[in-house]
């Protein structure tokens, strides 16, 4: 994925994934992208029996067969420095790749897709590059606002806060809302939490509001508790969403469970 005036990059590694047990060829598949990994010693639970017990736990939350993508640079995926190229243009490129790789490996055809922070970040821009076979997304603790988030946390940044990336590599989903296609099928969920310490509340509204005047319908789930420390971290929630919606639980109940503290 190249920007105007710049070639493309071409990038060669791979991408690991971890499949649940109920995992096979032609059926409703949810792809799930977990959070950054970039402190010390955060990379503990990358063994592949942990890994794939995890994609299990996923699909018991969600209720669909899971595979679990480790992204760009972590868990045994290379391509990338995950430290440093998170939130750019290849980061984007390239898993976007994946998923049409794995799509084509097992013959997926509509696909869901949940994730928590980075994960988040590229679920939701999954949707905003373009892509036609996505059925639903859960995000939670999504940095969907890039831009806006570092201006919220840091005074006049000159390039992103969280990687160093100079702005102009930076693929920020604010910026693509009207790449979106249109698509009566697809659902798009962004759970926030209005105590977030690394995702400011009011960046989550103006990527709502943004989306809804560039007609890309997104309900948010205001009002979810908990998350560590930081009140950052949905990941379980942003599996379960999938579950309720599945279930045909409506965009109000679902708010409800959500504002009531389901996690």
């Amino acid at each position: 994925m190249s920007r105007p005036g710049q070639a493309p990059r071409q990038v060669v590694g791979c991408i690991r994934y971890f499949p649940s047990q109920r995992v096979a060829p032609g059926q409703p598949i949810l792809f799930f992208f977990h959070g950054d990994r970039v402190e010390p010693g955060g990379l503990a639970d990358g063994s592949l029996a942990q890994q794939m017990a995890q994609a299990q736990r996923i699909e018991q939350r969600s209720g669909m067969p899971t595979i679990s993508v480790a992204r760009p640079g972590v868990y045994g995926s290379t391509v990338l420095n995950h430290r440093r190229e998170r939130r750019t243009h290849e980061e984007v490129a390239v898993t976007s790749a994946a998923i049409d790789q794995i799509k084509a490996r097992y013959g997926f055809d509509r696909i869901s897709l949940a994730g928590q922070s980075g994960g988040a970040y590229l679920a939701l821009a999954m949707v905003v590059s373009g892509r036609t076979d996505i059925d639903t997304v859960a995000a939670s603790g999504a940095p969907a606002a890039v831009r806006v988030r570092a201006s919220l946390l840091r005074s006049n940044p000159t390039s992103d806060i969280s990687t160093g990336q100079d702005w102009r590599n930076v693929y920020d989903p604010m910026d693509h809302i009207a790449d979106a296609r249109p698509d009566a099928r697809r659902k798009v969920y962004l759970i926030a939490n209005r105590q977030d310490r690394r995702i400011p509340y009011a960046s989550v509204v103006d990527f709502v509001n943004a989306a809804a005047r560039g007609n890309l319908p997104v309900v948010l789930l205001d009002g979810a508790t908990g998350g560590g420390k930081d009140h950052h971290n949905h990941s379980r929630l942003s599996q379960r969403v999938i579950r309720w919606h599945r279930m045909g639980l409506g965009e109000e109940l679902i708010a409800r469970q959500v504002a009531e503290g389901a996690e």
